[in-house]
C-alpha cells in the first residue's frame, strides 16, 4: 500500500513486468487469489515510474490491488492494475482480472484463482485456497485455505511488482 519508484536503468530501455495483487483470507470458504498482469515497458533510462505493491488484508477483507503509474501523472494515473483476491464467505465470487489499462496490445492478464471451496462445522472437511500465479499463500497473491469454517494455513501476503530487464 506504500508507494515506491521504479528508475529505468541507464542503458535499459525496455523492462518487462509482473504484477500481482493479494489474496483473500479464507474463513466458512477457502479465499481467492489476486490477478497477475504480464507485460513490458518501454521508455527512456531515468524514467520514473511510481509503484504501488497491495498490502495484505487486514481481518476477513479482499485483497489489495498493485499498481504501476504512468510517469509524471498529476493525479496519478494506472498504466496497469492486477486486482486483489475477494473474500465472499457467502456467495461465489467473481473471479477478478489484471487490468492493463492503457497497454491492452503488449499485457497479459491472469485471472486470479478462485478458492472457495466449502467447508463445514464438524472440520471433516477442508480446502487450500486459490491458486495465483506464484502459488498458494503464503506466495504472493495466494488466497488463504480454510477448515472447519475457520481459516487455515498462513495469511495472504502483500502482492507483488517485479521488473526485469538484461
Amino acid at each position: 500500500g506504500v508507494t515506491h519508484t521504479f528508475t529505468m536503468p541507464n542503458g535499459i530501455s525496455y523492462v518487462k513486468f509482473y504484477v500481482t495483487g493479494s489474496g483473500s483470507p479464507g474463513k466458512g470458504k477457502s479465499g481467492n487469489a489476486g490477478s497477475t498482469a504480464i507485460g513490458y515497458l518501454s521508455a527512456p533510462p531515468g524514467t520514473q515510474f511510481p509503484v504501488v505493491v497491495g498490502a495484505p488484508p487486514i481481518g476477513f477483507t479482499s485483497g489489495k490491488s498493485s499498481y504501476i503509474y504512468e510517469p509524471g501523472s498529476d493525479p496519478p494515473t494506472a498504466l496497469v492494475r492486477a486486482k486483489g483476491g475477494l473474500y465472499n464467505s457467502t456467495g461465489a465470487p467473481t473471479p477478478v482480472i489484471a487490468d492493463s489499462l492503457y497497454l491492452p496490445t503488449e499485457t497479459i492478464s491472469l485471472v486470479g484463482g478462485v478458492g472457495h471451496v466449502d467447508t463445514n462445522d464438524s472440520g471433516e472437511e477442508e480446502g487450500l485456497g486459490g491458486s495465483g500465479f506464484y502459488g498458494n499463500s503464503p506466495a504472493f497473491g495466494g488466497g488463504q485455505g480454510s477448515h472447519s469454517n475457520g481459516p487455515s494455513g498462513p495469511r495472504p501476503t502483500t502482492g507483488i511488482v517485479v521488473f526485469e530487464w538484461n
